[in-house]
């Protein structure tokens, strides 16, 4: 395909769940429904739905490409396909999932409506350039790592057995981009890396091999609070204790306030979040004073979801019985604390 600027890009194309029927809609709004789905497949795919399995989406980008006029046909069409999740002004986007019901395995479609496509193409522009200003040296290098993936023979078998439709859709297609050395790769405004394998359930990745070997993984328990408990010693030149938190030589205040520096020189090519909460956390460790020096020893010792899930239920929080209460803190300390908007702090 050529685009007007004149330059050869690659086709437009949507993974789609096979057994969807698109005949219903008018034909100049299959595509825009085939998109829209495909984003779907693909942002479950790779791991970029939230903790209830919703991809979420900007309105005003839907919107954009699927047509104004459009939209509320084909979101009308799927409605039986597709299950929804409100939005929050100022907060999230609205999301979407496959229903129950949706199944088969994905297939890869190309988009050939002009329109769409011409859309499309300006979007994926705008994104390109968004990743090109984010992406680290480390990042070209995983990139590249993961064009080198491979899948065993038993990988099919693996998705086919999976308890969930939806899931068997979006895996099917995450393995086959793997599979073609075409994994998903994308960094978040937070700096989080997306991609075909990040997004594979658990019980699929013992069939991914790279140069042939077993590809493992390594688990640090908590490891999200204990970063954030580990970040003012960077920050300020503080090395943590048993008995507290103290001042040592090993990375001196002014080392610390250089690489401060650094990072929010670095972050402001992200979530604005992110530059709010690395200028201002040195602040809120020293006002929390005794409070903090807690909160780093329960992580230290990788108590800190059920410390939390128990003062939680000693302040009166209702923990539903389908979760165990450790789930529950973890689920809600990623939405209060590193999810939370900057005005929250």
């Amino acid at each position: 395909m050529v685009t007007e600027s004149g330059r050869t890009r690659k086709p437009v194309v949507a993974w789609v769940p096979s057994e969807l029927d698109f005949g219903g809609l008018p034909k100049k709004m299959r595509d825009p429904a085939r998109w829209f789905l495909g984003q779907i497949v693909s942002k479950t795919a790779c791991g970029g739905v939230d903790v209830d399995g919703y991809a979420r989406m900007r309105g005003d980008i839907v919107r954009e490409i699927v047509g104004r006029a459009a939209w509320p046909a084909v979101l009308d069409y799927f409605k039986a396909a597709v299950e929804t999740s409100p939005h929050i002004k100022g907060v999230r986007a609205r999301g979407y999932r496959l229903g129950p019901e949706v199944g088969g395995a994905a297939v890869c479609v190309r988009l050939s409506h002009p329109p769409l496509v011409r859309r499309v193409l300006r979007w994926y522009e705008e994104c390109e350039r968004d990743q090109d200003a984010r992406l680290l040296p480390i990042h070209r290098a995983l990139r590249d790592q993961l064009a080198a993936l491979t899948v065993t023979p038993e990988m099919d078998d693996a998705v086919a057995a999976l308890d969930k439709a939806g899931a068997r859709v979006c895996m099917s297609a995450a393995v086959q981009r793997i599979r073609h050395g075409q994994s998903a790769f994308s960094v978040s405004k937070t700096g989080r890396l997306f991609t075909s394998f990040c997004g594979l359930k658990r019980s699929l990745r013992e069939h991914v091999r790279l140069a042939g070997e077993r590809v493992c993984g390594i688990d640090i328990e908590t490891c999200q609070p204990s970063l954030l408990a580990a970040l003012p010693v960077l920050l300020g030149g503080m090395v943590p204790y048993a008995s507290g938190i103290k001042s040592a030589n090993i990375i001196s205040p002014p080392c610390g306030l250089l690489l401060c520096g650094a990072l929010t020189a670095r972050v402001d090519r992200y979530h604005p979040n992110v530059l709010y909460f690395v200028r201002n956390l040195p602040d809120w460790v020293a006002e929390l004073g005794s409070d903090f020096r807690d909160y780093r020893d329960v992580c230290a010792a990788g108590d800190v979801y059920l410390e939390l899930a128990d003062m939680a239920v000693q302040a009166g929080f209702d923990i539903p019985d389908d979760i165990k209460p450790r789930d529950w803190a973890k689920r809600a300390f990623l939405i209060a604390v590193l999810n939370g908007h900057a005005s929250r702090f």
